[in-house]
């Protein structure tokens, strides 16, 4: 790798590095979101308001509801009272369960209910009208409790939703708990002109109690923690001395698994068997990557080669036409085969060479004599004809030269 090169990927991962530790160091950005989760410390949470409710109620305990609302209020006991609390910014219930909430209530246990909304059903049921208005001037709204010793208490509140207020009320039935405060404009005169609505409200069910209020956000973290912590305590004083639960399912804030598994990761047995076949499956693939031989490459068998050069060597001397050269040759390698391999000197003065000749090789005699014939007759000429060196050839063929 080139120097530059070396350099640029040196320049490259420092700046990533730089920009890791500068989004993991900055102040993280206020969540102004809606939340009202008991574990969310954003300013709409009620991490404030969870943790200071053993203190408001230590002899009850503050149980929270790790089912939906549905199967909690069809499961639990129905002998021993409760209290039950559901803050949110939007409380929809559905008929079905609008109707387990007020048969909950009716058997003796108190519900308290801050939401903007608490759905058509439970609404008709109980005779109420809900409106909310947004202010053209100052945002904020001072609440108030009414009757026991909280008419001095007025905590004035300047962030979240906070407008929004009983229209109608079944007088017969409804208990008036407190108020909103605030400035509307006038659209007459463009004057702002101060209004007090009817924001928490006690209804008695059966043998129980429903206490419903439209100012959630005045349980968030930002305002518990400001002039709002007495108003909160004030508010959740009229639930009785019974063990308070605490909603989990309706919630802005709550997490919700997308996942095309949530059905599987729901269910206990299906969860742990697709986490067992995850660890399997890791396993498998962690030993099988260690115990697998990798593919040993194939090896040809090294080339004879000395057939080639033969070859090769042979047609050079076939295209050159040099017959003279080649028996020549041919001659001198029969010579040094008499000598290295049958033991044999050549003399020309020797009659019975060609004798000696056949019985080291197996040769017939005549076949020798022939061979030694041949061989004289063209060593005494200067020039050679293919015919003479095809000739050589057939007679050297039986000696395997």
């Amino acid at each position: 790798m080139q120097k530059s090169s070396k350099i640029l990927l040196l320049l490259f991962g420092l700046s990533v590095l730089g920009i890791g530790i500068f989004e993991v160091s900055r102040p993280r950005p206020l969540n102004w979101r809606p939340d009202f989760t008991r574990t969310s410390r954003d300013p709409f949470g009620c991490y404030v308001l969870y943790q200071e409710l053993p203190g408001l109620f230590p002899e009850a305990g503050v149980t929270p509801i790790s089912t939906d609302l549905y199967t909690w209020l069809r499961t639990r006991d129905t002998t021993r009272k409760a209290s039950l609390v559901v803050i949110n910014e939007q409380a929809d219930m559905d008929p079905t369960l609008a109707y387990a909430l007020l048969d909950f209530t009716q058997k003796g246990n108190s519900v308290l209910i801050s939401s903007h909304t608490f759905g058509q059903t439970l609404e008709d049921s109980l005779g109420l009208t809900v409106a909310s208005e947004y202010g053209f001037g100052s945002e904020a709204v001072e609440v108030r409790l009414e009757g026991r010793a909280w008419d001095s208490l007025n905590p004035t509140l300047d962030k979240g939703y906070l407008r929004t207020y009983f229209t109608a009320v079944d007088t017969a039935r409804a208990i008036a708990l407190g108020v909103v405060r605030f400035e509307a404009a006038d659209f007459a005169t463009g004057n702002p002109v101060a209004q007090e609505r009817l924001n928490f409200v006690r209804l008695p069910v059966g043998a129980g109690q429903l206490l419903l209020h439209t100012t959630p956000y005045a349980f968030g973290n930002y305002h518990l923690l400001g002039p709002g912590g007495p108003y909160a305590a004030g508010v959740f004083s009229y639930l009785d001395n019974a063990p308070l639960f605490w909603d989990n399912s309706m919630k802005s804030g709550r997490v919700v698994v997308q996942s095309p598994l949530r059905f599987i990761l729901a269910q206990d047995a299906l969860r742990w068997a697709y986490y067992l076949a995850l660890t399997g499956g890791l396993l498998f693939l962690l030993v099988r990557s260690r115990r697998q031989q990798r593919i040993i490459p194939l090896m040809p068998p090294p080339e004879n080669t000395s057939v080639a050069f033969a070859r090769t060597i042979g047609d050079l001397y076939f295209q050159h036409g040099d017959a003279t050269d080649l028996i020549r040759k041919r001659i001198r390698f029969f010579r040094e085969a008499l000598r290295s391999k049958y033991f044999l000197k050549w003399d020309d003065q020797d009659g019975g060479l060609s004798r000696r000749i056949a019985l080291k090789s197996g040769v017939a005699e005549t076949a020798a004599e022939n061979l030694l014939k041949t061989i004289r007759q063209l060593e005494r000429k200067t020039t050679h004809t293919e015919s003479d060196l095809l000739r050589l050839h057939r007679l050297l063929e039986p000696f395997n030269l």
